[in-house]
């Protein structure tokens, strides 16, 4: 396994050199692979990678070099989780930086970036609300899209939508069809990259629920209301939305995750295969009929498409 970003980076190009991109990550969602071949296939990822670039050292300089990056001398359990996830996934260990949320208190992790610089995210409240398995999960996610050749993309994806939405904001009769035309495409493929990298956090976990226990966290902002949430019966709250009309199910056309109670539901669905059990290694269990391939994409599609 490469040993730096840089020999990582090198290596993989030469292997698409030398064969169609079309070989995809055993695990990754279908639409999300195919789109990824089509983006690649455009030509456009070094122009790209070159403003993103350019855009971090102006944008990210100080917040980069004042966060704190983990470490086998701080935080050296959180790096010890890294280096698991990177391994399990055959990614050299990437940067993981932790500092303050939004407002000091928010709960969130993000890779940025391009597929050959990129760094993790995680805000300081997460760090210390998620149990250990519960982080793997979420380290484990981020490293998914660092494998799956996200990273690029994804940040095109948020500074087009951060310039047309304050373009929107003061001019929307001139800016709606942009920010319709651009937006709602790109979040339908980016739920699907969501897909994908939770499908890493579990196989980095080897454990779907304590994606689940990090995903409703996440939702809720502390663990200490977690431990009073039902999962079955806020899983439950799912199928009402079946039930309301397009309006409302519309407005998730413009959302870039799926919703948890969709996400949690996708990551059970994903330990019921025989996928699941392919990639992490563990033991199949006797006696049980594993989903197999098609028909775990055939109800995951159901489940992460909105209309």
């Amino acid at each position: 396994m490469a040993t730096s970003f840089a020999d990582f980076v090198k290596s993989r190009k030469e292997q698409e050199n030398e064969k169609d991109r079309s070989a995809s990550i055993l695990y990754a969602h279908p639409t999300d692979s195919t789109v990824q071949r089509l983006l690649s296939r455009a030509g456009l990822q070094g122009s790209v990678e070159a403003v993103i670039n350019s855009y971090l050292r102006v944008t990210f300089g100080t917040f980069l070099h004042d966060s704190v990056q983990v470490s086998p001398r701080q935080f050296p359990e959180m790096y010890a989780i890294l280096t698991e996830c990177a391994e399990k996934l055959s990614i050299p260990v990437p940067r993981l930086l932790i500092g303050p949320g939004e407002g000091g208190m928010g709960m969130n992790a993000f890779t940025f970036g391009t597929d050959e610089h990129s760094f993790v995210h995680v805000t300081s409240f997460l760090a210390l609300q998620l149990s250990p398995e519960e982080l793997r999960f979420v380290i484990g996610h981020e490293c998914g899209h660092i494998q799956n050749q996200h990273v690029t993309y994804l940040t095109l994806a948020y500074l087009l939508h951060y310039q047309l939405f304050n373009k929107f904001w003061h001019k929307p009769d001139d800016y709606k069809f942009p920010m319709l035309a651009t937006r709602v495409p790109l979040a339908s493929w980016q739920r699907r990259a969501e897909v994908t990298a939770d499908r890493a956090g579990a196989i980095c976990a080897g454990d779907t629920e304590a994606g689940a226990r990090a995903l409703i966290k996440l939702r809720l902002g502390f663990a200490s209301l977690a431990q009073d949430v039902d999962v079955d019966a806020y899983l439950a709250q799912g199928e009402e939305l079946r039930k309301q009309g397009l309006v409302v199910r519309g407005q998730e056309l413009m959302q870039t995750h799926p919703l948890v109670v969709k996400r949690i539901k996708m990551l059970r669905l994903f330990a019921q295969s025989d996928l699941f059990y392919a990639c992490t290694g563990l033991p199949r269990p006797a006696g049980v009929d594993l989903l197999q391939r098609t028909d775990l994409e055939r109800e995951t599609e159901q489940m992460v498409k909105v209309l």
